[in-house]
């Protein structure tokens, strides 16, 4: 039986919240900020512009990175908002379990055997290590390994994997437990994070799991829950305020911190306290908004909201093509020229992204979601499926 502790909020039903525009604009700022982050990273031999990026790319490498950080807020808040009446039942654990593995796994296992066919054709790629057997199946999986996976952002899916089984065990406790149970695994990953390093624990450090638990990552997916929890109730006041102070966090303090301390910023306690807080104030202040009747629909970013999944699984490649063909056909680069090919990468991001979305991504969503009504699991909406 589901929990019914606490009454169900008629106000809030799925066809209501199923279609979060403030949502999927969100969506799209993230996927295209760590676009932006990778186009302007420090030249390697896995993509570059030889060192040619335009200077206002710099801004986006300082704060680029943001875009997860925002990702993983957004992801908390959908969990909660799509399940918040479906505690307190042990069968809804599976359903939610395999309602997120068809959300996330079909388009990854595309991007990857992908990118796997191109490492094959093309041996010189620094990928093609990436063949081995055992970090194929680790790559496939979204198994936590001590490397990136074969695409190369799926490091964050394996995170937010964790996040899934996690809170798909908590589908199994009333709703009155639920918060203390978010509170007690924020808790525990300060602990282990705090620990972590300690010499007395450099025997675990083969643990492929412990950085899971022990990010403060989770910290960011929590606040999402947070912000969910407080939708759910209706209680979100001051949204406007809430907005600005998010963005004024991110753009100011933000670029001056990432600036300063290039290395400390995306990790530990500077990052999820600077990143993770203006994310979470972001996500509050524009769902704020939204509920509150007040959020201009914006229709060019919702649709790439829609297709932030595929723009964020494709566009390391992408990038990556595009600077091999520039180091070919225009190895010395004036200023035009260096804004030229940006735009051509940005550009060619969005096209992938754009097919990927409407010829692969749509059309599986459609029949998994087909399957899903005819078995009677899904969280049904009156659009496109929040999650």
């Amino acid at each position: 039986m589901v929990d019914k502790s606490a009454p169900k909020l008629p106000s809030l039903d799925h066809s209501q919240l199923g279609r979060l525009d403030s949502i999927q604009v969100l969506r799209a700022v993230a996927a295209w900020f760590v676009v932006l982050y990778h186009l302007a990273e420090t030249p390697d031999e896995r993509l570059s512009f030889s060192g040619a990026q335009p200077n206002w790319l710099h801004f986006y490498r300082v704060i680029g990175f943001a875009g997860v950080d925002l990702f993983f807020v957004i992801s908390g808040v959908v969990m909660m908002i799509t399940c918040y009446n479906r505690f307190g039942s042990v069968s809804e654990s599976p359903r939610f379990l395999w309602r997120r593995i068809t959300r996330v796994y079909p388009l990854y296992w595309i991007a990857t055997l992908v990118i796997l066919a191109v490492a094959w054709a093309v041996p010189s790629l620094a990928i093609r290590d990436k063949l081995a057997d055992s970090h194929f199946w680790k790559s496939f999986l979204l198994w936590p390994q001590d490397d990136f996976p074969a695409v190369a952002v799926g490091w964050t899916l394996v995170f937010e994997m964790y996040f899934y089984v996690v809170f798909a065990a908590l589908l199994a406790l009333p709703r009155k437990a639920v918060r203390p149970a978010l509170l007690a695994w924020g808790f525990l990953a300060l602990g282990l994070f705090a620990y972590y390093d300690r010499p007395e624990w450099h025997c675990l450090k083969g643990n492929l799991f412990l950085p899971l638990p022990a990010s403060l990552l989770t910290l960011e997916f929590l606040a999402g829950c947070g912000i969910g929890w407080l939708v759910c109730e209706r209680r979100c006041p001051i949204p406007a305020a809430a907005l600005c102070s998010g963005a004024a966090m991110l753009l100011l303090v933000g670029f001056l911190i990432g600036s300063r301390f290039p290395d400390e910023s995306q990790y530990g306690y500077v990052r999820v306290t600077v990143f993770g807080s203006s994310a979470a104030l972001l996500v509050y202040g524009a769902v704020g908004l939204e509920l509150a009747g007040r959020w201009r629909k914006l229709p060019g970013l919702t649709f790439w909201g829609d297709a932030s999944y595929a723009l964020y699984l494709s566009h390391v490649y992408v990038i990556g093509l595009v600077a091999k063909l520039q180091g070919r056909v225009s190895p010395e680069l004036s200023t035009w020229s260096r804004f030229g090919w940006t735009l051509l990468c940005l550009v060619s991001c969005g096209f992938v992204a754009a097919l990927g979305h409407l010829l692969l991504e749509k059309p599986l969503l459609r029949l998994l979601q087909r399957k899903r009504s005819s078995a009677k699991t899904p969280l049904r909406t009156g659009g496109k499926d929040l999650e």
